[in-house]
């Protein structure tokens, strides 16, 4: 278990300081917009766009479409437009160049203009009119500047001051580091007063709300209860001032109508106009590339309808919102929990695909639950799922690579190599547990060896030795045997292990009649030798234990048993009778229409009670 403990803290580690985590939850983000698509926007809302039909109509520079921006006001307040909010930083200043050059020529030419002249030369009067007399008309002009938290808090008096504090908002949108935007600054705190500077969004969203409630103060903060708005709390905000932005769709999401289109609607279709904006929230920004923002899963919208999304957010109180407090750390501490009960107790194999499957499940969950906009954390479960599969899955290649190299190293000098390959794709626990099962058992020795060794140089000894291994081996690997092991001059061969084989018996029979054949020859392969080569088989089949025997330092793959003690008894015995391969009755019986066998005698073996039947191996029929 402290095993187990230890990884999973490893991992837990791993995942909290994964230096993209941040960026891979945002891409999730991007990816779950995309998987919900588009929903219904809210109604009576449009958008008012300054697109290239309208620049290329309005012949002139931005800078001097403020008279234009007054005649929509006053064509709006003729509609009884709910509100209208401008997406633009106001600023006086090309007015000014103007006045003070014509002010310059003025003076070069000797000459003097009236000063109530020069006042009105310039391209904001007729916006500050229709700013002043849309006080009268009951419409609601929002206007936003420029405003960094933390910056003294500065509005442009001649135009925005026009207006009371609640229809006046800071514009600013800031973008995550990847530049996409996400998030929402609902309102910030001025440095110099510590008083509430709201979001031009918060702002036209209280403008909203306002005529249906009567509640004197629309927005509201309290440090501990967070931002409410009509009386009602703002749900899903991050330290109660911002919020994720549940976007409703990519570009056109929202009713948009060119700013051209309005004002030519306005002229010659006054009661269309009238009919079209009444009792609506007009937003009008500019539909141009300059003012285009990336936003999650859609791509590049207008800025102004960033702020459509966020004031819909606000009015339906459907910010992007995790499911409780806390969930990032919670589920992080969940996934941790869960680790620890199935590492313990399941295999590695298991929960390597356990925790690579939950990594797909816990994403698909991430998404289904972002339809009925629940925000769940996906990057810390995810990692930390992915990250203990994979962990699991390097554990058990290992641990499968350590398993194949006991393997080779238990059969790789006893089987053939065709079924070396076989036992490697069969796991290690096969091998390391006791089985009882039918087996065929060899025992070969070579006669009267002493006395050759004895008198002739032991590297002479060693190769002779190893040359009749490597025949016999072969002959055995051949009908497919393993060699148990090598005893001196002589060794013990198994049948049947470790696969089971039908005819295992005959196979050995074979195996005994090559050998025979073999060694007819084998002292032809060097005549220095001069040895008359002559072996003693002993084989017999019957039921032995089979199973990994010795410490774990070293372990022997081998077959214990009756069977065993048997044979090794019956193979001196070619020496009495002078034979060369005895056998027992349980391998007359089914291989006695193969082969043709000879009774020799019935014999009581050392240590047993029973007489023993001995057959010795005449030819193949």
């Amino acid at each position: 278990m402290k095993k187990v403990f230890l990884l999973a803290i490893f991992i837990l580690i791993l995942v909290i300081f994964l230096p993209f985590k941040d960026d891979l939850e945002n891409w999730s983000i991007d990816q779950r917009f995309l998987f919900r698509g588009t929903h219904r926007p809210l109604e009576n809302m449009v958008i008012i766009g300054i697109d290239g039909p309208t620049m290329a109509w309005a012949k002139r520079p931005f800078f001097t479409f403020l008279p234009l921006f007054g005649e929509l006001i006053d064509a709006l307040g003729t509609a009884s437009t709910s509100s209208v909010f401008f997406d633009i930083s106001y600023d006086t200043i090309p007015d000014e160049v103007i006045r003070n050059h014509v002010s310059e020529t003025f003076q070069k030419l000797n000459s003097t203009i009236e000063p109530r002249l020069l006042k009105s030369l310039g391209f904001a009067l007729p916006f500050r009119q229709a700013l002043i007399k849309s006080l009268s008309t009951g419409l609601k002009v929002i206007l936003g500047f420029a405003y960094q938290t933390g910056r003294e808090l500065k509005i442009e008096k001649s135009l925005l001051s026009i207006l009371p504090e609640s229809q006046i908002g800071f514009l600013n949108v800031e973008p995550d580091r990847d530049h996409v935007i996400r998030r929402y600054n609902l309102f910030a705190t001025s440095p110099d007063s510590e008083k509430l500077v709201p979001s031009v969004d918060l702002a036209i969203s209280a403008q909203f709300l306002k005529s249906s409630n009567t509640s004197e103060k629309m927005i509201d903060f309290n440090p501990s209860t967070g931002l409410s708005l009509a009386g009602k709390k703002i749900a899903g905000l991050f330290e109660h001032r911002s919020g994720l932005i549940n976007y409703a769709g990519p570009q056109g999401t929202y009713p948009m109508i060119s700013l051209k289109e309005s004002l030519l609607m306005f002229r010659n279709q006054p009661e269309n106009f009238r009919s079209f904006f009444s009792g609506k929230t007009v937003l009008v920004g500019i539909w141009l590339i300059e003012d285009i923002k990336m936003i999650p899963g859609f791509g590049y919208i207008p800025g102004v309808e960033i702020h459509a999304n966020v004031v819909e957010n606000i009015l339906r109180n459907n910010f992007l919102t995790p499911p409780f407090p806390s969930e990032k750390n919670l589920i992080l501490f969940l996934a941790f929990l869960l680790f620890l009960p199935v590492s313990y107790f399941f295999k590695l194999e298991f929960r390597a695909v356990f925790f690579l499957a939950l990594s797909i499940v816990w994403t698909l969950l991430s998404f289904f639950l972002f339809k009925k906009s629940i925000l769940v954390t996906w990057s810390n479960p995810f990692c930390f799922f992915l990250l203990a599969g994979v962990i699991n899955s390097l554990l058990k290649w290992y641990e499968t690579h350590k398993e194949k190299s006991r393997i080779r190293s238990l059969f790789g000098k006893y089987v053939s190599e065709k079924a070396l390959e076989a036992l490697l794709e069969l796991p290690f626990e096969k091998f390391g547990i006791g089985e009882k099962r039918e087996v065929g058992i060899m025992f070969l020795d070579i006669r009267s060896f002493t006395s050759f060794s004895e008198t002739r140089e032991p590297e002479e000894v060693v190769d002779f030795l190893n040359r009749f291994f490597q025949v016999v081996t072969e002959i055995i690997y051949l009908n497919g045997g393993m060699v148990d092991k090598y005893l001196g001059d002589g060794m013990m061969v198994l049948f049947n292990v470790p696969f089971s084989e039908k005819n295992f018996i005959s196979a050995m029979v074979n195996t005994a009649l090559s050998i025979r054949k073999e060694i007819g020859t084998f002292s032809q392969l060097n005549p220095k030798w001069n040895f008359s080569l002559k072996v003693g088989i002993a084989i017999n089949s019957g039921i032995g234990i089979v199973g990994n025997i010795g410490t774990e330092k070293r372990l022997e793959y081998t077959v214990i048993g009756d069977v065993v003690n048997v044979t090794s008894r019956i193979e001196p015995l070619n020496k009495e009778y002078g034979t060369d391969i005895l056998a027992t009755e349980a391998v007359i019986s089914p291989t006695s229409e193969e082969f043709i066998w000879e009774f020799v005698e019935e014999k009581i073996l050392r240590g047993k009670e029973k007489p023993v039947k001995l057959f010795k191996l005449i030819e193949k029929k």
